[in-house]
């Protein structure tokens, strides 16, 4: 394996912590490596502004979209993926295509590292919001209704920014920072997605065996008929739901999990592997946020046609 020689490495200090940045690269396959997958993070750019971008537009003009609670966690999730398409891929492109053809400064390298990572803990962290949500709709509806509120997600949002903007900046040049910033954003979340997630499959698949059950049984009266198909109609709502959010949280391990895992491994290792991983990383954060937008807002009719309503008003298109 290649070793990086001391004097292609340029040393840094910021904040009383040592900083290093790769000035040459031992070979040219991780140049290559580099390159493609910068070139793969400006092409998500677009899709991720895009996708994120009508999202937020829409649930901000539609009244009726953002008088329901459980539309206010998809704006909130969709702001986080926007500023990923807006700072962190345009700016890891950057950093690391200068890596190769560009001679980058310390300070330089710290701020626009710092600045693609903080809409990378958020898009993370508001996906927990997601979470939370889904679970309390789905297991507790009456705690739901009356405990689940805008201003909570509101403080939350706060709280996550508040220590976003404190870890982040010191996550860049410290390994422990960074540790701890993977175990709150990534491994944390794993548990938390795990668990609500299970437990609403397992809670919807419950629920539908019940209906089944009652449904299959002699209603004489037209009530008990029309209030079972009621139910079943909910719970196969439900179910559709359910799965949908499985998915979005297989998107979350085959995107993030690996790339975290094998970041804090390489991390004090090698430092050039360490950033061949981390620009696939970053790529990969792009096609989930792309995931979180589609399943979340896209994929529902509803969503989508008054996304399309607010397309055609924008355009001037009757």
């Amino acid at each position: 394996m290649a070793v990086i020689a001391p004097q292609d490495v340029k040393k840094c200090s910021i904040l009383g912590y040592s900083h290093f940045i790769i000035k040459k690269f031992p070979s040219s396959k991780y140049e290559v490596n580099q390159v493609i997958a910068c070139v793969a993070m400006c092409i998500l750019t677009i899709p991720v502004i895009l996708l994120n971008g009508i999202t937020v537009l829409t649930i901000f003009k539609r009244h009726q979209l953002r008088a329901k609670i459980c539309h206010f966690p998809v704006l909130i999730q969709s702001m986080a993926d926007l500023t990923v398409g807006l700072l962190t891929l345009p700016l890891f492109s950057y950093l690391y295509l200068d890596e190769v053809y560009g001679s980058l400064d310390c300070v330089l390298s710290y701020i626009f590292t710092t600045l693609a990572f903080i809409p990378w803990g958020l898009s993370l962290a508001a996906f927990c919001a997601l979470t939370f949500e889904r679970y309390m709709g789905v297991l507790h509806p009456v705690t739901h209704r009356n405990n689940v509120t805008k201003k909570m997600f509101l403080i939350y949002t706060g709280c996550v920014l508040l220590v976003t903007l404190v870890i982040v900046p010191l996550a860049v040049v410290s390994k422990a920072f960074y540790y701890i910033f993977s175990a709150l954003y990534a491994f944390v979340p794993m548990v938390l997605h795990t668990f609500c997630y299970s437990m609403i499959l397992f809670s919807t698949r419950k629920r539908l065996r019940e209906d089944n059950y009652i449904s299959s049984t002699d209603c004489t009266e037209t009530g008990t008929e029309s209030t079972t198909r009621a139910q079943k109609r909910y719970s196969m709502r439900e179910i559709k739901l359910a799965k949908s959010c499985a998915l979005i949280v297989f998107s979350f391990y085959v995107f993030c999990i690996p790339g975290e895992l094998i970041n804090n491994y390489y991390l004090e290792r090698d430092k050039k592997i360490y950033s061949v991983v981390i620009t696939w990383y970053a790529t990969a954060l792009g096609v989930h946020t792309i995931f979180n937008s589609v399943i979340f807002f896209w994929s529902r009719p509803i969503l989508r046609k008054e996304a399309f309503k607010v397309l055609k008003g924008i355009l001037g298109v009757n």
